[in-house]
């Protein structure tokens, strides 16, 4: 794995020395100390117990991973991003929400064990909850066809089973949600915001999907606080803070998004950390940047690297990746079933089915590359006669809305 993160790294450095003729940003390297703060970052883990997995099924073709999510590596995956940061001794690992597939109660407990292993070396997972993870209406069993309800996680629940992950040992703690603030050792403030709406779900009998941030009034005071000590500031979120495309805002992006931003603005913050989307992507607004985590189960399977230092901030995100067998790896199954899902599903006009085929097979690719933040990695995919083909094709908005990632370089981020 290492080998392939090294060589990716390699391949961006080359990409950088010709810069001139790129029409994406390219970055250098700030200079950081052992002793800066470096974080981990990670989202939408969606972990199942592994009870609630059977390792001899396929689950490619079940209902419930249509969208290409490698259901049968999760606790592989899981375990592969664990020894990943406990290797490389981060300060700080940190999951944006939908730690558990379903918010089922054995899948937390497990998670918890294994961030358990990271805070016995000296790395402090810190984690907020995603739409997933509690009070599910319908948590369930995989291990077997009839997917079974089983129990799933109370808000209490969720709390005491993290306390060593951010509750119990939080600078400041909102009653009314599970938002906190945490201050690193070299006295940065993180807001780790809870923008779930899951406290209404038994309530209203409704699994929400949306979010916003609560509790303007304890954010406002920790904000004062952090401009008074001359903190820097960096927040995460599950749901997006700035809209990473107009074909998914409703759902995905906080519903008061605007006024954050002008909070945000006001003192300073210059960085959010979200998932939810599934997509490595980095947005900007204003003087702010949104940096969108993936699911680790769908391709590329991201992390990201976050440094804080004199000379600035750093952001880098890398992929996981193993040997499948001595002829495939987990990344290039991960990136075909991806693709393979969207195009069983694609349907498009062609004025024949010879076009049709260029159309759905350069649409998929430009799909996957796209979810994984490297399409600006792909200019060549311009060149394919099924490129020209789809743009042709107006009436797919979807696809005119991601163009312009081309010209995105989501992989890295230097706010010097």
């Amino acid at each position: 794995m290492f080998y392939k993160v090294f060589i990716l790294i390699i391949s961006l450095l080359l990409v950088s020395s010709c810069s001139n003729s790129n029409s994406y940003p390219t970055y250098e390297d700030l200079e950081f100390k052992d002793e800066d703060t470096c974080i981990y970052i990670a989202s939408d883990t969606h972990y199942l117990a592994s009870s609630y997995l059977d390792s001899n099924r396929d689950y490619d073709n079940e209902k419930f991973v249509s969208d290409g999510r490698t259901m049968n590596y999760n606790n592989i995956l899981f375990d592969q991003l664990i020894m990943t940061v406990s290797n490389n001794k981060p300060d700080y690992f940190i999951i944006t929400g939908d730690l558990s597939y379903n918010g089922a109660y054995e899948s937390h407990r497990e998670i918890a064990s294994k961030l358990k292993t990271l805070l016995d070396l000296g790395i402090q997972p810190l984690i907020i909850p995603g739409n997933h993870d509690r009070n599910s209406l319908n948590p369930r069993d995989y291990s077997t066809k009839e997917y079974n309800i089983v129990k799933d996680t109370t808000i209490e629940e969720f709390k005491e089973i993290y306390q060593e992950f951010g509750y119990s040992n939080a600078f400041s703690y909102d009653e009314e949600t599970s938002s906190y603030t945490y201050i690193t050792k070299n006295y940065e403030m993180l807001l780790m915001l809870d923008t779930t709406l899951s406290r209404f779900n038994y309530e209203l009998d409704y699994v929400f999907v949306g979010g916003q941030v609560f509790s303007i009034n304890w954010l406002k005071e920790n904000l004062e606080y952090a401009k008074e000590h001359n903190m820097k500031v960096i927040s995460f979120t599950h749901h997006s803070l700035i809209t990473h495309n107009e074909k998914f805002t409703s759902q995905y992006t906080l519903d008061n998004n605007l006024e954050i931003l002008s909070l945000f603005k006001e003192y300073g913050v210059r960085i959010n950390f979200s998932g939810h989307l599934h997509i490595q992507d980095i947005s900007y607004s204003e003087g702010i940047y949104d940096i969108c985590s993936p699911s680790i189960l769908d391709y590329g399977n991201r992390y990201g690297i976050f440094k804080i230092g004199e000379k600035g901030m750093q952001y880098d995100s890398f992929f996981i990746d193993f040997p499948l067998d001595s002829n495939n790896t987990y990344r290039n199954y991960s990136f075909n079933l991806f693709k393979n899902k969207y195009q069983s599903k694609a349907n498009f006009e062609a004025k024949n089915e010879k076009d049709k085929q260029l159309i759905t097979d350069l649409a998929a690719r430009l799909n996957t590359y796209y979810f994984d933040g490297s399409l600006f990695l792909h200019q060549e995919l311009k060149k394919e006669k099924g490129y020209s083909l789809l743009k042709k094709t107006t009436s797919n908005l979807y696809f005119q809305s991601i163009y312009d990632s081309f010209k995105k370089n989501n992989h890295k981020l230097v706010i010097s």
